[in-house]
């Protein structure tokens, strides 16, 4: 999985684009997402998946962000499967889940 990061509006955007092949990829995407937390105070984090599954790891860790750390934590996805699994883990509220057909 490819993982870029942006600051804009207050909120720390990190754009997603394919998959984690093992659970060894986790921990890259981890250090890149705390390192950019660590350089900028905000409390804000966007997360925009281009990527269908979304891997249930990643979840697992935007959970942790949310629930131990006190991240509000937002996610736009793409893909409509991504948005009924989300809707079936009843996670669209907790995650402010937006849905946005790719064009």
């Amino acid at each position: 999985m490819k993982i870029n990061a942006l600051f804009q509006d207050e909120r720390l955007t990190f754009t997603c684009k394919g998959r984690i092949k093992n659970k060894q990829d986790l921990l890259p995407i981890k250090k890149i997402i705390f390192s950019n937390i660590k350089k900028h105070s905000f409390q804000t984090l966007v997360f925009i998946f281009e990527t269908f599954p979304i891997d249930l790891a990643i979840l697992g860790f935007l959970l942790t962000l949310n629930n131990t750390n006190g991240y509000h934590v937002e996610i736009f996805i793409s893909n409509y499967s991504n948005y009924r699994m989300l809707e079936d883990l009843h996670l669209l509220q907790k995650f402010n889940v937006k849905y946005q057909k790719e064009r």
